[in-house]
């Protein structure tokens, strides 16, 4: 790619951190360690929505989970590293005070908001959640949460 464009690429993902189907620890590391290699200029940790939202009060302690996986892949990165977090079903300041702590670059809010979908003519809602924002109809929640 031409010296001018960026990669910014995205290392794991909030719901290995709940699900146990992996070593997320291992997995991130090793995921921080191959995208570098292979040309990265940045990393950013994905702890974005609906992943904290699904995972409700299975999380035992969420921003320590953000400082302590934050922490661990900058002991690793040699690019900036950006936390993406979210900024429903917790405290926003207090995650971003834990990515900070954790050493993070950047901080961002959410990129996605999960949505309910109701059927007016049966009056109930479908047995899984629908689409929701992202992308550019994000934009407006994203720069009034900012």
């Amino acid at each position: 790619m031409p010296a001018d464009v960026r990669l910014w690429v995205s290392v794991g993902h909030f719901n290995d951190t709940v699900t146990g189907a992996v070593d997320w620890r291992a997995d991130w590391t090793m995921q921080a360690q191959r995208l570098q290699s292979a040309g990265a200029d940045a990393l950013e940790l994905h702890f974005n929505t609906p992943g904290v939202a699904v995972a409700g009060d299975r999380i035992h302690d969420f921003y320590r989970l953000v400082f302590s996986a934050t922490r661990m892949v900058k002991s690793v990165a040699q690019v900036p590293v950006m936390v993406k977090l979210p900024v429903e079903c917790c405290d926003p300041l207090r995650a971003i005070e834990a990515a900070v702590h954790g050493g993070a670059d950047a901080v961002g809010p959410t990129a996605r908001w999960k949505a309910f979908v109701f059927d007016l003519d049966w009056r109930r809602s479908t047995a899984t959640p629908g689409g929701g924002y992202g992308g550019s109809q994000a934009l407006p929640i994203v720069c009034y949460t900012v």
